[in-house]
């Protein structure tokens, strides 16, 4: 996967005005160092409340960092695979106002240009191809993993937002109290942020590869050029029709942002259906 990655930027480098090749390094640095802070607060706030910090850290606390990772370096290598679809894209517009400014000149008449504009075309749809191919080999190989980790992440946060509804449900005394809020909103924010961004990252990829299409069909439709050309454009379109890809766990969970959906609905379920149990409880 990775020399196939690295294949793709390589050609993408060697076409013209490729401007926007750069690797986001905002969106990557936030992506990691946001999973870091998280987990970070993690730590320390478990290491001032749990007295027996470091048999809760081989229990339980070491697993949730580990998958809180895992879910975070597969939100990254979405991260550089939309980026390189948008570059796809922006050269296509490209290409389009290119073409419509040959066009206005004459020169496209000239075998030189239609061949030019005939192999980015061609370079481009490869490009396409392997990132698309690619999409389906990353999310088979992270299907394993995140077919453990969004279940957990439901119940997980069930936990923690019951643990801080008890108190206005049934009086509780707790020691360190503002410190055990602390470690439950830090809890709550490692648990979420993984899923939310790589949701966020799989549901772009998505828009992405459909924006590519819409481009495809605007050059048809406003530009004029040789048949050649439009030949080219014409075989893109018809394999981008038969495209429908959707990151998935093993075709169980989805993982774009319509699993957010399901992950609040069941939290709200569920919640509710333990505070009616608790307050009946409170009651007897």
């Amino acid at each position: 996967m990775t020399n196939q990655f690295f294949d793709v930027d390589y050609t993408l480098k060697r076409l013209r005005d490729m401007d926007t090749l750069d690797t986001d390094t905002i969106k990557l640095s936030w992506i990691f160092y946001g999973n870091i802070v998280f987990c970070t607060c993690v730590i320390i706030s478990e290491l001032f409340l749990n007295e027996q910090f470091f048999t809760s850290f081989f229990l339980y606390i070491y697993q949730s960092i580990l998958l809180s990772f895992h879910a975070n370096e597969y939100a990254i290598a979405l991260a550089m695979i939309e980026k390189k679809f948008k570059s796809i894209n922006n050269k296509f517009l490209k290409l389009k106002h290119s073409i419509n400014a040959h066009l206005q000149s004459g020169s496209l008449r000239k075998f030189s240009v239609r061949k030019k504009y005939i192999v980015e075309v061609i370079a481009l749809k490869r490009c396409h191809a392997k990132l698309y191919d690619l999409c389906s080999k990353i999310s088979n190989f992270y299907s394993f993993g995140m077919l453990f980790i969004i279940p957990r992440c439901v119940a997980c946060i069930i936990i923690y937002i019951y643990d801080l509804l008890i108190p206005f449900i049934k009086y509780y005394m707790f020691s360190n109290l503002i410190l055990r809020r602390a470690s439950q909103y830090a809890w709550i924010s490692m648990t979420l942020f993984s899923i939310l961004i790589v949701a966020m990252m799989a549901t772009e990829i998505q828009k992405q590869i459909k924006k590519t299409g819409i481009i495809i069909q605007e050059i048809l439709h406003e530009c004029l050029m040789s048949p050649e050309i439009r030949n080219e454009f014409k075989i893109f379109s018809l394999e981008l029709l038969h495209q429908n890809f959707q990151f998935t766990a093993y075709n169980i969970i989805p993982v774009d942002c319509s699993v957010l959906r399901m992950i609040f609905g069941a939290i709200a379920t569920y919640l509710i259906i333990f505070i009616q149990f608790q307050v009946d409880k409170t009651k007897n």
